[in-house]
């Protein structure tokens, strides 16, 4: 199966797998195409819903290496889930002070 020897071609090379690399492994140039391929041909979703949770699972192992940077498998992991990072910032009450004899509010 192709998303079988996809994830050995990631072994042997010693690269993570990932969902972007599957994609263009399978001959499609990008996600947004190969989700419309998937809407087209519904067949084709279940093996590569196996690809992307055999992805997923090579990336968990790389989480336990010891001393291992995990950032970048992180970002791997929240990509393959469509996470989006957001954050809420609070700032303090803005003071305007005008001085001048020429200054006009």
């Amino acid at each position: 199966m192709l998303v079988d020897n996809y994830i050995l071609e990631c072994e042997h090379h010693n690269n993570p797998p990932g969902l972007a690399g599957l994609v263009l492994y399978l001959g499609i140039q990008s996600r947004k195409l190969m989700d419309a391929f998937i809407t087209a041909h519904p067949e084709y979703a279940g093996p590569y819903a196996r690809g992307r949770t055999l992805c997923e699972m090579q990336l968990e192992a790389y989480l336990a290496v010891p001393q291992a940077n995990t950032a970048g498998i992180q970002h791997l992991l929240k990509t393959l889930h469509d996470h989006k990072e957001t954050a809420i910032v609070e700032t303090a009450p803005l003071t305007v002070v005008i001085e001048g004899k020429d200054a006009k509010l």
